[in-house]
């Protein structure tokens, strides 16, 4: 209900005791108002994550997919355009709400690429944010690829190379692009 229709969203489940215990100690750390810095293997805004996206969007030899919400940070726009100009594919799914401006920027610098294809999605809502690259390594977690999420918010996040967890999300993707406009 808390979207005009169905939600696309993923769902990370970790059982790694490192990761379970930082994402507790960030939480008591928000909760209580002190400063924290992660050393994990835990992608978190707006500490390291914006780094550990861009890193995993480096290693890219054959495709790179995107779902997420919201689109528009300058950086990963870019880096996206040099993956495809280096030869990967890039496909990206995004929620057809209204874009910012700058989403509207940053799809247009996409647009100039030949190996970028972009959809919107009405039905289901795109809330999700994933990023799978090479068909074998994922990001899942709740930061948006903007400025704001990423620079401002508290956002977690994890990469997997766990097939059976990737399977799955590629198949949303893939569903999820055939459908969009």
């Amino acid at each position: 209900s808390s979207a005009p229709t169905a939600n696309r969203e993923y769902l990370a489940i970790d059982n790694d005791s490192g990761d379970v215990a930082e994402a507790e100690a960030i939480f008591q750390a928000d909760f209580a108002h002190t400063p924290i810095t992660p050393t994990g293997n835990l992608l978190v805004a707006p500490t390291n994550d914006k780094t550990r996206i861009r890193a995993l969007i480096g290693t890219a030899t054959k495709s790179i997919d995107v779902e997420v919400e919201e689109l528009s940070d300058y950086d990963i726009v870019g880096d996206l355009g040099n993956m495809a100009d280096s030869g990967s594919k890039v496909r990206i799914v995004l929620s057809d709400i209204t874009p910012s401006s700058a989403q509207n920027t940053g799809v247009a610098k996409l647009k100039t690429h030949t190996n970028v294809s972009l959809v919107t999605v009405h039905d289901p809502y795109i809330h999700a944010k994933a990023i799978i690259v090479d068909g074998v390594r994922m990001y899942v977690g709740s930061a948006n690829l903007t400025e704001n999420s990423m620079n401002n918010n508290r956002e977690l996040g994890l990469v997997t190379q766990t097939s059976g967890v990737i399977s799955p999300v590629q198949k949303a993707i893939d569903t999820d692009f055939a459908a969009g406009t």
